[in-house]
């Protein structure tokens, strides 16, 4: 659930809530069914959110372009979006079932409380993540909203807070890893690598010295979380000592090459 409404179009933070939301249903594309709402819906600026993009697997790119039409609009109608999306979540399939709130403000439509709507879908086994995005939240109604749904933090912040494009990127990463299972100590089906174990028995490597070694190559990381791989590039540049004599180098200049 992704507030677009008006206050997003303020300091960039509409541009940075669509790269962080697809950096994360691409990083988790293969094991989380993700679904998405924005709010407010079509329905006026104090129109309900409703399902842009049902749940299902491999749903990244079909999220990429809802959010890519969208732009910001209207007020904040939380509780409504949030009864709708507990309507809709209760008749999935019963396996964990989550949601994932992000909005940079406060409840200012009616009905004005979410939380009755929160408690209700953790009743039916749902939790829900709370992220505040910005510096104009309702601190007390975040904390009252994770708190209802069953993933408060320890400390007075209960909600996850980003204020800039690499804390919410942070932060989503941290809430799909919980979701996913990634950190578990154990390998999945869909993971590249799992992060929490040593790299000789499937762990994600944390530097491109942890890459298996290619001569006259270097590697290179990208990806994140359990989705880590190792790339490779070739040596351009001569070095004494790495067993690689490039292309156009000689003994001259890299001790690796024939002297002659």
């Amino acid at each position: 659930m992704l507030d677009r409404s008006g206050s997003m179009a303020s300091w960039g933070k509409w541009l940075s809530a669509k790269s962080a939301v697809t950096k994360l249903t691409t990083t988790y594309n293969a094991a989380i069914h993700f679904g998405l709402m924005l709010f407010p819906g079509p329905g006026g600026i104090c129109g309900k959110g409703i399902v842009d993009v049902p749940n299902q697997p491999n749903a990244k790119g079909k999220i990429a372009w809802a959010l890519n039409k969208s732009t910001p609009y209207g007020n904040t109608p939380m509780a409504a979006s949030l009864a709708f999306a507990k309507n809709y979540i209760k008749g999935s399939k019963k396996a964990n079932r989550y949601v994932l709130l992000i909005t940079d403000g406060a409840p200012n439509c009616q009905p004005s409380n979410p939380v009755p709507e929160v408690n209700a879908m953790r009743s039916m086994g749902i939790k829900t993540f709370v992220v505040g995005f910005g510096l104009g939240v309702d601190a007390a109604t975040l904390n009252a909203l994770a708190t209802a749904g069953g993933t408060a933090k320890s400390g007075w912040t209960k909600y996850y807070q980003a204020n800039n494009t690499a804390d919410l990127s942070k932060v989503l990463a941290t809430i799909g890893g919980i979701v996913s299972c990634c950190g578990n100590g154990k390998r999945e089906s869909w993971e590249v690598c799992e992060k929490s174990l040593p790299v000789s028995k499937g762990g994600c490597p944390k530097t491109a010295s942890q890459c298996a070694y290619k001569k006259c190559a270097y590697a290179v990381l990208s990806g994140s979380e359990c989705n880590v791989t190792c790339s490779y590039k070739p040596v351009t540049q001569p070095k004494d000592g790495d067993g690689c004599c490039p292309a156009g180098a000689n003994y001259n200049n890299d001790k690796d090459g024939k002297n002659k």
